[in-house]
């Protein structure tokens, strides 16, 4: 049994962009996650959760961290990645660039750029990753947002939806379990590396936007890319997003 953990970023007004992105891997590999995290979250003293965006700001609870203490977390969070072998995906839009897109179509698109992200996160996970030819399914859990829940199940339900109408896709099986769910992730530890890797796209993206000037988003500079492997999808002007669009829905079914 896969299970995928996805989280949003935080809305931020001076530099627009909506970001969501998680990671897949089987259940035993998130059992491992777990525990290596617990002992993270002990060693450092970190109390209910790791939070990123607090994290990269120095606030909250970690406002009096040194600079080593700091460099030292990302590098025992880069490890438990590197050591779990997660699958990250995940897509950042700039909100400008899907306003200006969205204007130009001549059939009704949600105004929410965190639908339309979501969107190109769980099409992959529900009909792009399976780890056998007939594996037992996937669980989707997604950091709980009453404002977005009801629309986030029902796109993924689209795509379940989809996935039973498609011929067969590789090694997906068409008739694999499929479930959505919504999650604190205060009570659910893996939607916190959810957290880091939207975060991180995040923060790509509102860099290059403000500055033109592309870095590696945060954290990932530290992965091993041959054991944790990621898939991130950048979106900034209306014409990326309208190739992405028509590559979505009118490619061979590639995931």
């Amino acid at each position: 049994m896969l299970a995928a953990y996805v989280d949003a970023s935080e809305e931020q007004p001076s530099i627009p962009v909506a970001a969501v992105a998680g990671f897949v891997a089987n259940t035993s590999t998130w059992e491992k996650f777990e525990d290596l995290w617990k002992e993270f979250l002990r060693e450092y003293e970190i109390k209910g959760r790791f939070h990123a965006a607090n994290y990269w700001a120095r606030e909250g609870q970690f406002r009096n961290w040194g600079d080593a203490k700091h460099l030292a977390a990302k590098g025992t969070i880069c490890r438990i990645f590197n050591e779990c072998g997660l699958l990250g995906v995940g897509c950042a839009v700039s909100c400008k660039a899907f306003d200006e897109w969205r204007l130009n179509q001549r059939t009704f698109v949600s105004s929410d750029p965190y639908y339309f992200c979501l969107d190109r996160v769980l099409r992959p996970l529900i009909i792009g990753v399976s780890e056998h030819p007939r594996d037992e399914g996937i669980a989707i859990y997604v950091d709980h947002d009453r404002g977005r829940e009801r629309v986030g199940k029902e796109v993924a339900k689209w795509h379940e939806s989809r996935l039973r109408r498609l011929p067969k896709i590789g090694s997906i099986n068409p008739e694999r379990e499929v479930s959505t769910n919504y999650v604190s992730s205060f009570e659910c530890l893996p939607i916190q590396a959810a957290d880091i890797l939207s975060n991180s796209a995040y923060k790509f993206l509102a860099h290059y936007l403000k500055t033109g000037e592309q870095i590696e988003p945060p954290f990932t500079d530290g992965l091993d890319k041959q054991r944790c492997l990621l898939a991130l999808k950048f979106l900034h002007d209306p014409e990326l997003i309208e190739i992405d669009m028509r590559g979505t829905y009118l490619a061979n079914h590639s995931a």
